[in-house]
């Protein structure tokens, strides 16, 4: 975690910063901070007065064992907030729908049909 006057950065990921997920808290959110806790390069739960899971999902060219484990992880992360607890789930997903170019979202390097 890094922490200024005007905000604070909270980091969850591998030691060389090549891979990871990064949450940015502007100074009246930063005092809401209740805790965080980096589950692994991919996910990252931050609890305010909401919970706050950010993800980033592994790509296509990630093997079984990692999209496995990013999905145990987000399961486990989510299943720990309490149900009435207003849960908020950023992702970057990294889905590819289809081959065809659509409008500004999706680009024409999708694998398969819509």
């Amino acid at each position: 975690m890094f922490k200024s006057d005007e905000m604070t950065v909270i980091f969850s990921g591998g030691v060389k910063h090549k891979r990871g997920v990064v949450i940015i808290l502007d100074r009246e959110l930063s005092q809401c901070l209740q805790g965080f806790w980096p589950i692994s390069d991919c996910v990252l739960l931050v609890m305010i007065q909401t919970a706050i899971i950010q993800v980033y999902a592994p790509t296509a060219a990630a093997d079984e064992k990692e999209i496995d484990q990013f999905c145990d992880d987000l399961d486990r992360v989510h299943r720990s907030c309490k149900s009435q607890q207003v849960t908020i789930i950023q992702e970057d997903i990294n889905a590819k729908v289809g081959a065809e170019r659509v409008e500004n979202t999706v680009g024409p390097h999708g694998l398969g049909e819509k």
